[in-house]
């Protein structure tokens, strides 16, 4: 899935007022407002879904499956014992949030791809907060830094941009309901018009890059380095590989939890389906399927019929057999290598990496040539 550019002009804007939290005494700005430049998302989910089940391989697009209830279901796995990711990510953050933002310039804008609940983001935004204490003891708005996350579930981005203005009432922010590069262009366009000589830092947390092939991935970051200036940041989390001894079946239990919430995560997107297009699949007829191919480095997820049906789209049927697989998403792996030969390729320089204590996660700072 690679994330698609299109109008960049706002189509819905939610104002609210920040509550401050703080007792500071003051009112911080204007209301802060979620914009949303995605349009009418039926039309290509009906596109995409069919395109999707009518190849050779079946499959559907991984940005599906976060719509409200699969976003909601992705917080509670980042929370489960066997998925690991989210808990060294916030390691790395807790250990090094303070040497991340102090390799930001003064004046910078922090861009979240991706932002769900945010919930990792609140350290380095504590870090942001700290920095607008002045030698008095109090706090005051810092205009030149910005927190704008970009999030295609627009519900689930504006509780928590709500949560986290409340929480942050000295940081200015402005969540942005789009495609990560639809966003990025338009925030690129707001940064030349207003802060000009701010630097942008796109923090691309959760490995979400590994949802990508390894085609789409490389396009992504060439296609996300043609819109920044040099200076601008690109902050890359990613999954580690097999290769630097992490147990394989730590990488299975990841995505095969005992409670089976990635299971009901992965499934939803038939609910969604269903849902959204008013169609009949039969969802009884489908179990959760993740594996890790080592040879790929990479898990991949299905949704698997244990029984022959088919599934009708605007007058379009479509046989599926016993025992096929749909697939729904991919889980690459990689190692510092792979990152440093990919950002070469873009002309980002990875000048500074971060690992947890395993070295099963890392954190890696590409900064645009």
């Amino acid at each position: 899935m690679t994330p698609t550019t299109q109008s960049i002009q706002p189509l819905v804007e939610i104002s609210f007022k920040p509550s401050p939290i703080l007792n500071i005494g003051a009112n911080f700005g204007p209301p802060l407002s979620l914009v949303n430049i995605r349009g009418d998302e039926h039309d290509s989910l009906q596109t995409d879904v069919l395109r999707g089940l009518l190849h050779e391989q079946k499959y559907l697009l991984p940005k599906y499956l976060y719509d409200q209830r699969g976003s909601e279901l992705f917080e509670e796995i980042t929370v489960l014992p066997e998925y690991y990711l989210t808990r060294a990510e916030q390691e790395i953050l807790d250990n090094h949030a303070s040497e991340i933002i102090h390799r930001a310039e003064t004046e910078f804008w922090l861009i979240e791809l991706g932002a769900g609940s945010g919930k990792k983001t609140r350290r380095l935004l504590q870090t942001i907060q700290e920095l607008t204490v002045n030698y008095n003891g109090e706090i005051s708005v810092k205009p030149h830094i910005r927190y704008m996350p970009i999030d295609i579930s627009e519900e689930f981005l504006y509780e928590s941009s709500l949560a986290l203005q409340r929480d942050f009432p000295t940081i200015p922010m402005q969540p942005v309901c789009a495609e990560f590069l639809q966003g990025v262009e338009y925030i690129v366009e707001r940064r030349n018009q207003e802060q000009p000589s701010a630097q942008l830092l796109i923090y691309f947390p959760g490995s979400t890059i590994g949802n990508l092939t390894r085609e789409e991935a490389s396009a992504f970051v060439l296609r996300l380095r043609s819109l920044l200036q040099p200076n601008d940041a690109f902050l890359l989390a990613a999954d580690m590989n097999h290769t630097n001894g992490k147990n394989l079946h730590i990488l299975h239990e990841a995505y095969n939890d005992a409670d089976g919430i990635t299971s009901a995560f992965n499934l939803n997107i038939l609910h969604r389906i269903n849902r959204e297009l008013c169609t009949d699949i039969p969802l009884d007829a489908y179990k959760h399927c993740a594996y890790y191919n080592a040879g790929e480095s990479r898990v991949e997820l299905f949704v698997e019929s244990t029984r022959y049906h088919s599934i009708t789209i605007d007058n379009c049927t479509i046989p599926v057999a016993a025992g096929e697989r749909i697939h729904t998403e991919f889980s690459h792996k990689f190692s510092e290598e792979m990152i440093r030969n990919m950002a070469a390729l873009a002309d980002f320089s990875l000048t500074a990496t971060w690992t947890d204590s395993r070295k099963f996660f890392g954190l890696y700072w590409l900064c645009a040539c």
